[in-house]
Order: C-alpha cells, then sequence, then structure tokens
C-alpha cells in the first residue's frame, strides 16, 4: 500500500497557531535570502564550492522550529536552513562556506556541530550524542538530516538500528529531493517510501510533504516530543524538491527536463506558505515591503562588500561548543568533574596477572573512579568478551555502563564519536583490529579531526581496544595488525604494550586523554605473558619509549608482540657473545623520537621488528625517522625484520614462517654485524 504524506496547505487546512506560521515562514525567507545571496558570492569567487537547498527550506526550517532550546543538530552538508534557523549566525555560516577557521565550530549558545561532508557518517554519531544526554540526565533530543541518496550508505543504517536497539532520542529527517546529484530515486531503491525502512529497524516511520512547512513542523513536534517521552527515534521523510544545482559546480540540466523543474517551482514551499497566511489575513504586501522583502530579518552588514573578512567577522573563535554550566573537562559539553591525573606507577602491592587480567583491573578502576567511563562492543557484556577482557564488568557496574552492541564496527565508532561528543569517555572494543576496516569513514574521516575542526578547543576522549597479531592460529583477517594505517590517521594515538603491567598503567592513560587512542593489544601475550602489577590506579605516559635491555652491538626496536621476540634473539646474541638494546617504543604516536635516535647513535645499527607486512609497514617510518636524525651515526643500513606482502595465512601450519621469529631477527643482525 502507498503512504499517503502528511499534507495541510493543500488541503486548505491551517492547524498551528498564528505565531507559529509566521515564525515558519520569517525563518524561511530569511533562509532563501541567504541562499540566493551565497550562490551570488560563491560565483563572484568570495565562496568556495557551495551546496544549495533552494526548494528545501520548508524541510529544514520546520524541523528546526519544532526543537526544544535545549536539543542538539547534526547536520549533513545542505542543511545552511536548519543552522540558520537554530540561531547560527549568518557571519559564521559564510565563513564555512568560505573555509575561513573563523567559521570552524560555532558559537556558544548554538546546539549544532560543523556540517558533515562525508555522507551519513553523521548518522550513528548523532546516536552518541543522545545517548551522552541520557547518560548526563539532560532530556535534549537530537535531530539528524540526510538526503535520499544518503539512506544508500551503510551509516545510515546501522544508525538506525543503533537508535531503535537503544531507543535513543532521535529524530532522523531525510529530505527526500528526488536525486543523488543525477542518480534518480528510482535507481537508490525499490521500495516506494524511505519511510517504510523504518519498520524495518523497529521505529516509526512517517512521510511528510516537504514543501508544506506547517506539515514538518507538526510531525516534527510530534517526534521530537516522543523522543523526549523515551519513546525512542522516529524517522520523517520529507517529500521535497531541489531548485538549485546540488552544488554550484553542477549542471542540473544535463539530468532533469526544465518542464519537471517548472513543475516543482509551482510548488515552491514559500510561496505556499505566504498564499496560506494572505488567505487568512495574516500576510499581505505591505507587510512583506516593510520586513525587507525576500531578505527580512537579515541584519545590514551580513554580506560585506569584496573585502578580507575583517577579524570582528570571526569572534566566535574565543567561544566554545559546550553546554549548559562550567567549562567542559572534554567533548562538546562534558561534565568539569573528572578524575584526578595520575602520576605513574605509585603503588607499593603487586600481583602476579597475565594481559588480560591487568587489562580487565584497568578497565575496572576506570569505570569506578570515573562514571563517564563506559565499555561497550560486541560482546562485551554477558559473555565477557571473546577473550574474556570484560568479564564481570557488566555484573558489576550494569548494563548501561558495560553493554553490547550490534555487530556493526562503523556504528560502534561512531557512537563512541557521539558519546565523547557529549561529554562521556567510552572505551569501545572491536573484536579484532583486522575489523576495524569497515569504520575507516569514523576513523579517518571524523575520530582524529575534531581538534581541527574545533580549533583545538574540543577533543574526542574515545579509547578503542583491539586485539591484533597473530601467533594463535586465528582465522582470516583475526591476524591483521593496521597499526600503520591508524598512525597514519591525524589527530589520534597509537599505543602497544608489550606486557600485563605497561598494559594497565597505559590503558588507564589512554582513558584520561582528551584525544582519541588506539589501544592495540597482541593476542599472542594475552595469556602468555605474565608479570607483576602494581595494585590499584596508576598511569603510565603515553609517548615514552622504553630500553628493556643496552648493548653496543646493534639496536632492535619494537612493539607489542615482537618485543619478546627481540628479547628472546638478544638473549642468544648475548650467549654469542654480543649484546644490543632493546627498545619497546609502546607508543607508535606520538612517538618518542628522542629515546630512539639516541638508542641508535649508541650503537650505529638499528634492525626493526615488526608483525605487518613489509611495504608500508609502520618499520619504514621508523627506518625513515633514523635515516633523518642518525644517518652519521649509522655503520650499516636499517634493516626490516616483517611480515611479508601477502595476507596473513589462516588457521595455519605455516603461521611461524609468515610472523617473525628470533631466528630471522637474528639472521637480520649476523647481516648488520658483518656489513
Amino acid at each position: 500500500m502507498k503512504l499517503k504524506p502528511v499534507a495541510y496547505l493543500s488541503n486548505g487546512e491551517f492547524p498551528v497557531a498564528e505565531g507559529e506560521a509566521l515564525a515558519l515562514y520569517r525563518a524561511m525567507r530569511r533562509a532563501r535570502f541567504f541562499d540566493e545571496k551565497a550562490m551570488t558570492l560563491q560565483r563572484q569567487g568570495r565562496l568556495g564550492v557551495y551546496a544549495p537547498f533552494m526548494g528545501q527550506e520548508a524541510a529544514q526550517v520546520g524541523l528546526a522550529l519544532a526543537l526544544g532550546e535545549g536539543d542538539w543538530v547534526v547536520p549533513s552538508y545542505r542543511e545552511s536552513a536548519l543552522l540558520l534557523a537554530r540561531g547560527l549566525p549568518i557571519h559564521t555560516l559564510l565563513l564555512y562556506w568560505r573555509a575561513h577557521p573563523a567559521g570552524w565550530g560555532f558559537p556558544e549558545g548554538v546546539r549544532a556541530v560543523n556540517p558533515y561532508i562525508p555522507i551519513a557518517t553523521q548518522i550513528p554519531q548523532a546516536v552518541g550524542l543522545a545517548l551522552a544526554g541520557r547518560y548526563r540526565g539532560e532530556d535534549w533530543v537530537v535531530a539528524t538530516s540526510i538526503g535520499d541518496g544518503g539512506t544508500s550508505e551503510g551509516d545510515f543504517h546501522e544508525g538506525l538500528n543503533f537508535a531503535a536497539v537503544f531507543s535513543a532520542p532521535v529524530v532522523f529527517l531525510v529530505q527526500n529531493n528526488g536525486y543523488a546529484i543525477s542518480v534518480p530515486r528510482s535507481r537508490q531503491m525499490r521500495v516506494d517510501h524511505i519511510a517504510r525502512r523504518a519498520e524495518g529497524y523497529g521505529m516509526p516511520g512517517v512521510v511528510v510533504d516537504g514543501n508544506d512547512a506547517l506539515a514538518v513542523y507538526l510531525e516534527a513536534k510530534k517526534a521530537v516530543e516522543r523522543a523526549r517521552r523515551g519513546e525512542g527515534p522516529t524517522l520523517l521523510e520529507a517529500l521535497t524538491y531541489r531548485l538549485a544545482p546540488h552544488t554550484t559546480s553542477d549542471d542540473p540540466s544535463r539530468y532533469r527536463s526544465r518542464e519537471e523543474e517548472e513543475a516543482w517551482r509551482a510548488k515552491d514551499p514559500i510561496l505556499r506558505l505566504r498564499k496560506a497566511l494572505e488567505e487568512r489575513g495574516l500576510w499581505d504586501e505591505g507587510q512583506e515591503a516593510a520586513s525587507g522583502g525576500a531578505g527580512g530579518g537579515v541584519c545590514p552588514g551580513a554580506f560585506p562588500g569584496r573585502r578580507r573578512p575583517r577579524a570582528e567577522a570571526g569572534r566566535n573563535r574565543g567561544t566554545r561548543l559546550r553546554r549548559h554550566g562550567p567549562r567542559p573537562a572534554a567533548g562538546l559539553g562534558g561534565p568539569e568533574a573528572g578524575p584526578a591525573r595520575g602520576g605513574g606507577m605509585v603503588a607499593e602491592k603487586a600481583r602476579v596477572l597475565n594481559m588480560v587480567q591487568a587489562i580487565q583491573e584497568a578497565l575496572d578502576l576506570a569505570l569506578a573512579r570515573d562514571e563517564r567511563v563506559l565499555v561497550f562492543g560486541e560482546d562485551v557484556g554477558r559473555l565477557g568478551g571473546v577473550f574474556r577482557v570484560t568479564e564481570g564488568l557488566q555484573a558489576k557496574y550494569g548494563e548501561a555502563r558495560v553493554f553490547d552492541t550490534p555487530l556493526a564496527e562503523s556504528g560502534i565508532l561512531g557512537l563512541a564519536i557521539g558519546l565523547a561528543m557529549g561529554g562521556m569517555r567510552p572505551v569501545a572494543e572491536i573484536q579484532f583490529a583486522g575489523f576495524l576496516y569497515p569504520a575507516l569513514d569514523q576513523i579517518l574521516s571524523h575520530l582524529g579531526r575534531w581538534r581541527h575542526r574545533s580549533r583545538g578547543r574540543v577533543g574526542l576522549p574515545v579509547v578503542v581496544r583491539a586485539p591484533y597479531g597473530g601467533g594463535v592460529h586465528t582465522p582470516e583477517q583475526h591476524a591483521d595488525s593496521p597499526e600503520a594505517l591508524l598512525a597514519h590517521t591525524p589527530g589520534v594515538k597509537v599505543v602497544i604494550p608489550a606486557s600485563p603491567e605497561r598494559a594497565k598503567g597505559l590503558l588507564l592513560a589512554a582513558i584520561e586523554d582528551e584525544d582519541p587512542v588506539f589501544f592495540l593489544e597482541a593476542i599472542k601475550l594475552y595469556r602468555g605473558a605474565r608479570a607483576e602489577v602494581p595494585e590499584g590506579y596508576y598511569t603510565l605516559p603515553l609517548g615514552k619509549a622504553r630500553i628493556l635491555r643496552q648493548g653496543k652491538a646493534a639496536t632492535l626496536i619494537g612493539y607489542g608482540g615482537m618485543v619478546e621476540v627481540m628479547l628472546e634473539a638478544a638473549e642468544v646474541a648475548r650467549k654469542e657473545g654480543v649484546e644490543v638494546t632493546v627498545l619497546d617504543l609502546e607508543t607508535l604516536v606520538p612517538l618518542d623520537e628522542d629515546t630512539l635516535l639516541e638508542a641508535v647513535r649508541e650503537t650505529g645499527r638499528a634492525i626493526v621488528v615488526y608483525e605487518a607486512m613489509r611495504t608500508g609497514g609502520f618499520g619504514a617510518e621508523i627506518a625513515a625517522r633514523i635515516a633523518e636524525g642518525a644517518i652519521d651515526y649509522l655503520q650499516a643500513p636499517v634493516l626490516r625484520v616483517a611480515g611479508y606482502d601477502a595476507p596473513y595465512p589462516p588457521f595455519s601450519a605455516i603461521e611461524h614462517l609468515y610472523r617473525p621469529n628470533a631466528r630471522r631477527v637474528l639472521a637480520a643482525l649476523r647481516r648488520a654485524l658483518t656489513h
């Protein structure tokens, strides 16, 4: 059965108060004026590529005015009307589209984040931000908007599923303008309405006439009120049309007919509402002229002449994206209260633990110390994780603090980002580091960029834990070592401990950190490494390497699961009369370059050991740093002992041939010594 869009204006109905209707009209006219001016400025070379929204004002403004003052907006790139209606100053939005830093990060009091360019990636993040409000005892609702083409992206579906599973207070608006740039809706999906998909996720789906501002506003109000009552998310599909190009670099005449465009121009949402207002005596030509014509409500000077923006235009640079109360410790509005910083290893008592136990103890202490810490991922709850790292934590702290998620890595990372934006300190587990690949858009496009986007004001205190590496005969993809890929992501830190006592202190430090940290745990060490671990809460500094053995012949450099391999090789070499230095990097980003170079300068020879494939591995970066900072001290080329340029062999009896071992390290050492 075809869904019938909710509509009022076409039926002659007017079910809103006079003040509400006039507010909708004025906000739409103001947005249209901005859109037209922005298009002109771009054609004059004064803005960058711009995405107009002309024709979609009713959908965006209707949603904006349906929200409460304390609610949040997580927009895509075409939502300028939505942002203006939420109170974003025009000059700030212009500076954003001009790619001026003063437009990055919005002024205090505007509960909206920067527009998202990667399609649909904001959807699971909006869910996380909504859940953060629940944890903080706030009643905010989060609204997020996307185009019909974006609903084909995986993050859209993962986000909707997460929202439904956790009954998150989110309103999803799909502005169905019929095209994903040039591709029509019929080539994007076989369903007649996107709203039908909502039922499959367990939430209401409503189709609304997207050019009827009253219909969008009233249905959005219902969705917001439903979310605020704790009844979960709603999907609104607004049927509308983009009267302008996809962007200022687009030519819509190549894929749309003039007749189609003219038919939709007759349905212009601003003209439709104005006609209804005039019919009821609420608006007339005199009011139109007195209010400034199409640009009514726009302050003089909002569109300056051809000059460089003055410092005054960017005065939001001193403001912060935060909520009520004092300046947050992290995120867009986290509570200021939090744990005192650790000051290193201070405990006097110790117990012998393996790495699983040490990491579990760290998580336990973090959960007990800071109520903002959340632990989540696939199977981390009742099962305790596939390696039992989180065993018992859900029973101790409850399902609200330690919880299972759907099997969707991008959704997990997006949820973590949104939670951190809302002031929480999420610790997300990915079952194996090789499973991070579906989440690369969240990692590369968002996780490490918030410092940059907010000009240093906002960090994302997210920890992503993941086991990596081989040595235990895992299936395909389970033994991958993607640390070089993560290290190549600006704005994130990468930590790889090599022993239980280091794992505990480094993990606690990572959870305290104000920026995202990838915490990779060598599977081979989970139960194979045992050591005395100090009791109680302690942290170890990130970004510091440690020398485990001192020698003059050469320096062995590695991290994680390769440290025990290097130590084994060093012991064999010692019996042969050769003393080597063994350097455990521990943190790849930020890299302790001073300790690295000093160790290499002392010996004149360097052998880098890592488990990932040789080409493009992090060992190549280490070799490059040595070449830049210690080449005058080298007595032999920097050598690498690594995996091979082939997929890691699954379940295989030949795994030992792929994974670096002491024999291969010794062979490289002999080569360096005889050079």
